[in-house]
């Protein structure tokens, strides 16, 4: 075999090789994932372009928890079950009046927003704070999904200068929210 014909099929190899990996990445960046709470109570579709990890709450206080290392982003998930008829908004807007009570240097907090879901009502509001233990500025997006069986509280946090980024992701994620029928 003529060198000229052993170096095209090396470039060929070569081409193919790096063609594979491309293409993987480009799956890997376009297909979202489904996690699941420990509880089996709901799901969560997050995006394929959104690096994530889960974790266990050691302390039982939520049923998801999951974050972004590289974006400095957090969701945490708790679930209250409904024993009885709730005023959701009313809760809502107990716990958005509470929070210069728990959260230092509260600025650009929003007014309780409602939307449907295709599991249910969701309520939602935000807002910035300053976090001293990670010492930094976060944005918090807060939202109570209330379905027929429980109440939902999801806490989608990320760092400031992430926010831009991640307000539409949050969104979406937020929209892809599925109770399981159990």
């Amino acid at each position: 075999m003529s060198l000229k014909k052993k170096i095209i099929i090396l470039v060929t190899i070569v081409t193919i090789f790096i063609l594979c990996i491309v293409g993987y990445f480009l799956y890997d960046y376009f297909t979202p994932s489904t996690v699941t709470s420990t509880d089996q109570k709901f799901s969560l579709t997050i995006p394929g372009k959104v690096k994530y990890k889960t974790r266990q709450d050691e302390n039982k206080n939520y049923n998801l928890e999951l974050y972004s290392v590289k974006d400095e982003m957090f969701i945490y998930s708790t679930v209250i079950e409904k024993t009885e008829p709730v005023q959701v908004k009313n809760a809502v807007q107990m716990e958005k009046d509470d929070l210069a009570n728990v959260r230092k240097e509260l600025k650009d907090i929003t007014d309780i927003s409602e939307r449907s879901l295709d599991s249910g009502n969701a309520y939602e509001y935000s807002y910035t704070y300053y976090d001293e233990s990670y010492q930094d500025h976060l944005f918090a997006q807060i939202v109570w999904i209330e379905t027929e069986k429980n109440i939902y509280i999801l806490d989608c946090e990320v760092i400031t200068k992430n926010q831009e980024k991640y307000k539409p992701i949050f969104n979406e994620i937020i929209s892809s929210f599925d109770e399981h029928n159990s």
